[in-house]
Formats: structure tokens, sequence, C-alpha cells
């Protein structure tokens, strides 16, 4: 309903830093102020070829982490969007107190309320919350899934003896289900 919405396909026109925003929020799960002060260089790939995040700014230590994103994201739209940038990706600035995100949560209010979602609850950080039931609904395990969002593993026997995981094999984890999520939600056309 979000993101199969005139709303959406007039703002990847009008508004790509607030559409990709959003789609980036539905596949990585990061946090709204960790994508809206993305550089074009934290968009990075492996020597064999996947795609990821590199956060290198976030609320916790576990927070500083790597992301995959589907190859499917990086659209032609995209590149263009992108340009010749080298610095920032997106035009939100940072405001005293309230984060560079602050101007993306109200345009999701607005949104919603255009789309006559009412749900109070329902927040752009409910993409992340969203994001880290379905990997866990598609059997993604808890160590991975806690490397991606970024959370802290507070079992000894977990912190302690887990591996981490590359970004190789993170993308070979969830790649899939980001791709089903991109072709669910209409982001990703499948019929032309």
């Amino acid at each position: 309903q979000i993101f199969d919405s005139e709303f959406m396909r007039k703002a990847k026109e009008a508004d790509p830093d607030y559409y990709y925003v959003l789609v980036l929020g539905l596949v990585s799960g990061c946090r709204v102020g960790e994508i809206t002060s993305l550089e074009v260089s934290q968009f990075q790939q492996t020597a064999k070829g996947n795609f990821f995040l590199k956060i290198r700014d976030s609320k916790t230590v576990a927070g500083i982490r790597e992301v995959p994103l589907p190859q499917s994201f990086f659209s032609d739209h995209f590149k263009e969007f992108i340009g010749d940038r080298k610095g920032p990706v997106f035009k939100y600035q940072s405001r005293t107190g309230k984060g560079a995100g602050n101007a993306v949560g109200k345009k999701f209010k607005r949104q919603l309320e255009e789309l006559k979602i009412d749900r109070p609850k329902l927040v752009f950080h409910s993409l992340r919350k969203f994001l880290n039931n379905h990997f866990m609904k598609s059997g993604v395990p808890f160590e991975p899934r806690c490397q991606i969002f970024g959370h802290e593993i507070e079992s000894v026997n977990v912190a302690t003896y887990a591996k981490e995981y590359t970004p190789d094999e993170l993308a070979g984890l969830v790649n899939p289900i980001q791709n089903q999520l991109l072709i669910f939600t209409k982001v990703l056309k499948t019929e032309f």
C-alpha cells in the first residue's frame, strides 16, 4: 500500500531523495539517520560483485557495519539520481537535535495520511522492524540478522563464539529476500 502508490510513483520523479531513502529503509533496515547521512563512497561492492552499504557512524558500536543490498536496487534511475556526486547522496541536512532524517519522518507521516493509513505507531522506523521480522520468518539466522541491523548480541555463548559474516555471506542469505520484497512492493517491475 505504501510503496505501490501514486504518492511513490510521483516521488520517484519529483522527490527521488525521499523515494530512495524509503526504498533503502525497506531493503536495508537501516535507521533513517544512517540512510540520510550516506555518502556515495559508502555504497560498495565486494570482489565477488555483491553490493553493500558501509555504515560508518551509528548510535552503537555494533551499528558500524556492512549491510547487503541486492543488485536490483541499482537501477538505471538510481544511477542517474546519483550522477557524478562524490559526497552526500541525499539532500537532507542534519538539524541540531533533530538529525538528518527528521524531514523524511514528516513526509512519511504525510504520505500515510494521504494514503488514509491510520496507524499511529507506524513510522519510518517501522520499516526496520518489519524487515528484521521478515528476515526472521524467512529463515535468516539470529546472528547474521543482528549483524545486519547493528544489534548487540547479549548471549555470552553467541557473542563469544559466533563468527562475523562477510558481506558476501550476508548477501547470500538475504539478497533473494530483498529482491522478493522489491517485487512484492512493485518497486522492482516484473511486468511492463
